[in-house]
């Protein structure tokens, strides 16, 4: 609009509208117009859209509740300043600028309100051009003008003429043809913007946003401007920039409490007192692209278990290739975010950390931030039923005073509000499709502003129109550093640096190989801070880990909603606790028991499917159970975050800790259900990955009929028929352990020889630089443990503790371990400390003297005689060395009873003996763990101890009497 139409207009104007024009130019309000003019407020609303539309100010969007009256005093300030009260064009409470600069050039009261828009034109950081109809056109005209593109016209021009010159003499092949066709088409806008992006040096994607009215850094706003010709100044959309200087940082002020109030603080489950934000909050990473919309066949999959080192990748199950991105660069980088994340990822600390650095003016310095949760939003909405998010936001700055809509609606028209909405998965399903269809109106509406929503990933099923997916990454081991010592400094109430120390020692066992499984779960805020709550007292972590877990699964499963009053509504909600124990409990065993980590969405639901199956209250119409397996799928994702989906439609449990805890869990169920079936899970009990299974079980709570009903599982192992010669090894372990004299217990004895027969019967042949396996003695007996706990030699340990046939036993038992491996051994090694058994030493040391000569001291006269006698021994070794070993062992078990060599016909009962041996380990450690719970009585344990190792029929002669 050029001044000449507008003049033309304003004449054309009633007088009641040039009244109401005069009274909206001097900043009064609808009410107040329509006393002083004794009409409607409502006839005031429509006397003001009409005078807009009379000088072409519309809104773009039929169902847009923002004024037009911002670019209406914009267009008076250009061509009829003195028709402007000053008040018009400053906000409540603004500062007064004074400097003195003229932009247009008009009378002396427009001088004075020119001197101001200059003044702020020099504060502000962000310019955008005008809406105005001309402005458009003198851009098309400048942009007409711009040296790349006029030198592109005149390329084109002159190729065009060579081309219809050529024409006319001949035909033109096609490739000629295409390009006579391509010159003959108009310079499209895009090209155009593309040129002026080429001689202003500027990425196109900030020409476009000038072009689309979009603010952007006042450099490049000048530099485009210059290269146009144009001066920025007569382009630049004044109210905007007051709005930017003047409104934004008066508003983030006033409101600025609020945001404190409600996102400067965390309530921390499980701790009595709330924490500042910045105290604790570590920097998020995000991963661009949400690993779950990835397509991965098993063979992309990680290896998590490897049978050849026995070990496991715990972090592989949550490994991602793609580069964490810092979170705050997200923010910065995209208009609209959703931010996805598991439960307990912290998300919500997030966002609540971009809102109190926004209110600080570190992060959107030209934005007011507003933090919502939606779940209160619906609840609010519901009860009123209307769904208005632009009412509701107006209503959260009334709080704190600002009562003016039009400010609120100012904020929002410029797209200077950095509105935050927390838990989208939080809201009820019966509010859920109201909210959704409000919040999306309203994005679509008010596009320019940033938004931000925050959503558990599994819950996600609406996609919000041009907004950017991202999803908070699990924590590195650096953030883990990082997040502890902030606790530890927050919450320690000595000093700081008691803080920092107890935090060096949180890390330092975190790391520790043991507490790999802690680990683990670590990378999971939520459970990173019940492990530091765990710590915190004691400054170690619990050794009952299954305690420990159970929490971090109930925090999951139920404290995390209810903490925040959320109640989640479908059919999983029909599933109690112990229900949903129980299913997890049976998904994560027939998994584990397959040796599978990940599992295809299919697969689980079968699981599923089969337990809802089992439920009466719980239709068991099939279209229904198949529906329903899929929801409660879902739900368990959404929820709890314990079932996440790695790829599209691969899942696995979140930690490889869960779904061993789950399993330990089945097992533990059993045993208390006194179920036979527990004999095929205790099969596993040797094998290295469930070696966590096992120890979780442990770790949970026996009394005495579970004790005793594990111990007859055990025995029945060996009990059956084909399995006699494990019945003679239990014999012969019976009958040596009763012939010697010890100061320990006899069950001590006992386990003793069985792990020196256990050594023979595996370790014959293997390297000698390990000791005996004495681990299952040490469990049963704290006192052997003692004696023999930091020995290098466990011989002469026994022998300083009066167990002197223990301590020649096990000489004899290294003696042949020695001789079996072909290690070279010499005349006075063969007898040495067997002087206790004089006719054992005699017959020890004639068998000696068959060795070739041996100089074990190592002193040699020449560098080859070593050669010569390592030669000379093995040479005697290979041709009478079997014959020795069976004269030595002969010799052994004639004086001692000891040395046998266990050789089973049936192959099958090597497993099951080291079965039986892993197994009674495990009761033992059961047993003692009953034990300091006070779970069970010394006459069990008394009863354990006696029937430990024997053979089945001694313990039938030895029942449990009550």
């Amino acid at each position: 609009m050029n001044k000449q139409h507008f003049n033309q207009v304003f004449n054309q104007l009633s007088d009641r509208r040039k009244e109401v024009l005069l009274k909206l130019l001097a900043n009064e309000k609808d009410q107040a117009i329509a006393k002083s003019l004794n009409i409607e407020p409502t006839t005031v609303r429509k006397h003001r859209q009409e005078i807009c539309e009379a000088f072409g100010l519309t809104n773009e969007f039929q169902d847009q509740r923002r004024s037009k009256l911002p670019e209406l005093i914009t267009l008076f300030a250009k061509y009829k300043p003195e028709l402007l009260n000053q008040a018009s064009l400053e906000f409540p409470q603004s500062e007064n600028i004074t400097e003195e600069k003229t932009i247009f050039n008009n009378s002396d009261a427009g001088v004075k309100l020119q001197d101001e828009v200059f003044a702020i034109l020099q504060k502000a950081t962000l310019l955008q051009i005008t809406p105005f109809p001309e402005t458009i056109k003198q851009l098309e005209d400048a942009l007409e003008k711009i040296p790349s593109l006029i030198n592109e016209r005149q390329i084109r021009k002159a190729e065009l003429l060579e081309l219809n010159k050529k024409s006319k003499k001949e035909k033109l092949n096609a490739k000629d043809d295409d390009k006579l066709r391509f010159l003959e088409k108009d310079i499209t806008l895009q090209d155009r913007q593309e040129f002026l992006a080429r001689d202003t040096n500027l990425n196109i994607f900030y020409i476009k946003q000038f072009f689309d009215k979009i603010p952007i850094e006042k450099s490049k706003f000048i530099k485009i401007c210059l290269v146009l010709n144009i001066d920025w100044k007569n382009l630049t959309d004044i109210y905007f920039v007051k709005t930017l200087v003047l409104l934004v940082p008066q508003i983030r002020l006033q409101y600025s409490q609020r945001i404190t109030y409600f996102c400067g603080k965390l309530n921390v489950l499980y701790l009595s007192k709330s924490l500042e934000i910045d105290e604790l909050y570590v920097d998020v990473n995000i991963l661009d692209n949400p690993p779950s919309y990835q397509w991965l066949d098993f063979t992309d999959i990680p290896q998590v278990y490897n049978p050849q080192t026995h070990e496991f990748d715990r972090l592989g199950l949550g490994k991602v290739t793609q580069e964490r991105v810092a979170g705050v660069f997200a923010v910065e980088k995209y208009q609209n975010l959703m931010v996805l994340g598991k439960p307990g990822a912290g998300k919500s600390t997030f966002l609540k950390h971009i809102a109190v650095q926004c209110n600080q003016g570190t992060l959107e310095a030209d934005r007011v931030p507003i933090f919502i949760g939606i779940k209160q939003f619906a609840d609010d909405s519901r009860k009123i039923g209307q769904y208005d998010l632009l009412n509701y936001i107006r209503k959260e700055f009334e709080i704190c005073g600002i009562t003016e809509a039009a400010l609120v609606d100012n904020l929002l028209e410029y797209g200077r509000l950095l509105i935050l909405l927390d838990g989208l998965d939080e809201v009820s399903q019966e509010s859920s499709n109201q909210a959704i269809q409000c919040i999306n109106s309203f994005c679509n509406v008010f596009f320019k502003n940033k938004i931000i929503i925050t959503c558990r990933i599994a819950a996600q099923k609406y996609k919000f129109f041009s907004f950017k997916d991202i999803e908070v990454a699990d924590f590195t081991f650096e953030q883990i550093k990082v997040f502890a010592k902030n606790w530890f400094m927050a919450v320690d109430n000595k000093s700081e640096e008691d803080g920092i120390f107890k935090a060096y020692q949180f890390i330092e066992q975190l790391n520790c190989p043991e507490n790999q499984q802690l680990k683990d779960i670590a990378v999971t805020p939520i459970l990173l801070t019940l492990l530091c709550l765990a710590f915190q007292q004691k400054t170690q972590f619990p050794s009952n880990r299954a305690t420990l877990y159970k929490r971090g699964i109930e925090a999951l499963l139920i404290k995390w909603d209810e903490a925040r009053g959320i109640k989640r509504d479908d059919v999983y909600r029909q599933l109690s606790l112990e229900h949903k124990i129980e299913l997890l409990t049976q998904v994560a065993t027939n998994t584990f028991e397959k040796n599978r980590y990940f599992f295809t969405k299919y697969e689980i639901q079968e699981e599923i499917y089969k337990y809802i199956f089992t439920l009466s209250f719980i239709s068991n119409d099939t279209a229904t159970l198949k529906n329903n397996s899929r929801v409660v799928l879902e739900s368990i994702e959404a929820q709890h975050g314990l079932l996440v989906e790695r790829a599209q439609e691969l899942y696995s449990f979140s930690h490889l800790t869960f779904q061993e805890y789950f399993t330990a869990t089945k097992f533990k169920n059993l045993i208390d259900n006194c179920d036979i079936k527990v004999h095929s899970l205790l099969l596993n009990v040797s094998d290295e990955r469930w070696r966590e299974v096992f120890s979780i079980a442990t770790n949970m709570t026996w009394n005495s009929e579970q004790i005793l009903f594990l111990k007859r599982v055990i025995d029945n192992f060996i009990s059956s028929e084909g399995e006699d010669e494990l019945q003679e090894l239990l014999l012969w372990l019976e009958e040596k352990s009763n012939s010697v004299a010890v100061k320990y217990k006899l069950v001590t004895a006992r386990t003793f020889y069985f792990s020196l027969a256990l050594d023979m019967i595996y370790n014959s042949k293997k390297s000698l630089t390990s000791n005996i396996d004495f681990t299952l003695v040490c469990d049963i007996d704290e006192e052997f443990s003692i004696d023999i706990t930091g020995a290098s030699n466990y011989i002469d340990s026994l022998n300083l503790t009066n167990s002197t046939e223990l301590a020649l036993d096990l000489n004899l038992i290294n003696k042949i371990r020695v001789t079996s491996a072909a290690a070279p051994i010499d005349t006075i090694a063969i007898s040495q400390n067997c002087t206790s058994n004089s006719q054992l030493n005699k017959e020890l040391i004639q068998l000696g003297h068959r060795l070739p000569q041996w100089d074990i001291t190592g002193n040699y006269e020449s560098d080859n005689s070593e050669t010569d006698e390592i030669t000379e021994y093995d040479n005697w070794w290979k041709e009478n060395g079997e014959d020795f070993i069976e004269k030595l062992r002969n010799i052994i078990i004639q004086h001692r009873n000891i040395g046998h060599n266990w050789e089973f016909i049936n192959s099958r009962n090597y497993k099951l003996l080291k079965n039986y041996y892993y197994a009674n380990k495990l009761l033992v450690n059961c047993l003692n763990n009953a034990d300091k719970a006070k779970t069970i009585s010394s006459k069990i344990r008394s009863h354990i101890e006696d029937t430990l190792l024997l053979p089945i029929a001694e313990i039938e002669k030895r029942p449990f009497k009550n």
